[in-house]
């Protein structure tokens, strides 16, 4: 037998396991082998011939400590701080962009030497750089100092004729320049009007006012935590209006103006240090809308003029002597436009009644007046009336109608009006509130806290408190449901 077939019968007598194994090996080997070949055959790799980068100033941007820039436009003059951070000299009412002096410190530093357009030119003035548009001074940490001169842009607008230093050959730096060198102010003014509010944060604003001109001035101040602790029934409103005292402002409206005015971001910088007569073509010397408000201890005020456009409205903030344009979204005009009524809790006026000492309703010239005494634990109140006491549960129900009137919308105050209902609050805290509803055209009936009014509300919830007032006064249950 020959030596093949001895090692294919010897191969066909192992078990299935063993023959897999033996044929992977097998196979294993092959590609082991044909690598190798692969690895002594294969091209050595080309060496890398390209010459490295070199700039016009050897200098690196970490090591510049003052950029001036000197065009027709404007001058300015950036210079390092203790901080690592650049200050404008000429700009110091306004918040500046540190991106965009990034941007000018690594345009000056990393201008390509290898763009020469002419090493010795006879006329500086066919590349504008015998009156250059734009002179750059850069001063470095040590004190030495680099001059860039810039003038006109190539015949492609794809850069800009510069000339360094002493250095007489004119070389073409990025067009770049034209952002950093050649423009006004408005490119190194930050475009964050306000900053950004986390969710919780909006409860913490105080001394917000939302001003529409002609329509609404609505101002609201955060609660003392007294306040707060003496008005545990509406211990989810956090603020107090105090443009309309005794209505409660709508904390829906608080939260959605505080997400829409929350890092509100310019589209563009249109003005730097405005004129009059600019201020007058944007609308802002007499605004549309001002929003204004303090947080953390800082004060925040924005104006709002005319628009531009279909989307955009020009706006300036108060410390920044700056106009921007500001994209219009649908909520941020849902805020500003929003009538009155939409600031205010429709709940006319909420009391606990554990923080009230006597309630009197005043119907048809007679007063009906009820004590509030309560045990150490403040929460299960004897009320009497005339010496008799009430049926706890009834005077809550009936308690609950008193102050659930709801506000319907805005409505001019009757002259002589029929007084329908009186209600008095003499509260724990020492205050008097009074709500009095008059007699409006059909179903409706103007109300006013405290004399104040400007909104009506629907003459049913009248009449209810009147019918669930001479219920308890008779001793009969008051329907569930007020």
């Amino acid at each position: 037998m020959s030596q093949k077939n001895k090692m294919l019968q010897k191969f066909n007598g192992l078990s299935k396991r063993k023959r897999s194994i033996v044929l992977l090996s097998a196979a294993l080997a092959v590609v082991l082998v044909l690598t190798a070949v692969l690895a002594l055959t294969a091209p050595e790799e080309a060496p890398n011939t390209q010459p490295a980068t070199t700039y016009l100033f050897n200098i690196k941007r970490t090591d510049i400590r003052q950029v001036k820039v000197k065009n027709e436009a404007f001058v300015l003059t950036a210079t390092l701080q203790e901080d690592g951070t650049y200050a404008l000299e000429q700009m110091k009412d306004v918040e500046v962009s540190s991106t965009s002096i990034v941007y000018l410190l690594m345009d000056v530093a990393m201008i390509d030497d290898s763009k020469v357009a002419n090493e010795a030119p006879e006329s500086l003035s066919d590349y504008g750089l015998d009156k250059p548009a734009s002179t750059v001074i850069i001063t470095m940490k040590d004190g030495s100092t680099h001059t860039l001169k810039i003038g006109n842009a190539t015949a492609f607008n794809d850069g800009y004729f510069v000339m360094a230093d002493d250095d007489p050959a004119v070389y073409i730096a990025d067009k770049s320049l034209s952002d950093t060198c050649l423009q006004g102010p408005t490119y190194y003014i930050s475009n964050t009007i306000l900053p950004t509010m986390e969710e919780t944060q909006a409860a913490m604003m105080t001394n917000i006012r939302i001003y529409e001109k002609d329509v609404k001035d609505v101002k609201f101040v955060k609660k003392t935590e007294a306040q707060q602790e003496a008005d545990k029934l509406n211990s989810y409103n956090t603020h107090i209006m105090t443009s309309h005292p005794g209505y409660n402002p709508s904390t829906d409206m608080m939260s959605r103006l505080a997400q829409n005015i929350s890092g509100l971001t310019a589209t563009s910088v249109v003005h730097y240090a405005p004129t009059a007569s600019q201020l007058k073509a944007c609308g802002l010397d007499a605004p549309q809308y001002i929003v204004e408000y303090e947080l953390n201890g800082a004060s925040y005020k924005v104006k709002f003029g005319n628009k531009l456009n279909d989307t955009d409205i020009y706006a300036m903030r108060d410390g920044m002597n700056a106009v921007f344009a500001v994209t219009l979204s649908t909520d941020l005009e849902y805020c500003l436009d929003s009538p009155l009524i939409n600031y205010v809790e429709r709940l006319l006026y909420m009391r606990n009644i554990a923080n009230v000492n006597k309630l009197t309703l005043t119907v048809g010239g007679r007063d009906h007046a009820y004590e509030f005494l309560f045990d150490q634990s403040g929460e299960d109140p004897v009320i009497t009336y005339n010496g008799t006491t009430m049926i706890l549960q009834d005077f809550r129900r009936f308690y609950t109608s008193v102050i659930g009137t709801l506000l319907q919308n805005y409505a001019e105050k009757p002259e002589n009006a029929n007084k329908l209902l009186e209600v008095r609050f003499d509260n724990d805290d020492g205050n008097t509130v009074t709500v009095v509803y008059y007699e409006l055209e059909a179903r409706k009936a103007f109300v006013t806290i405290n004399g104040v009014g400007e909104f009506y509300v629907l003459r049913d919830d009248v009449e209810t408190i009147i019918s669930n007032l001479d219920k308890v006064i008779r001793g009969e249950e008051v329907p569930r449901g007020y």
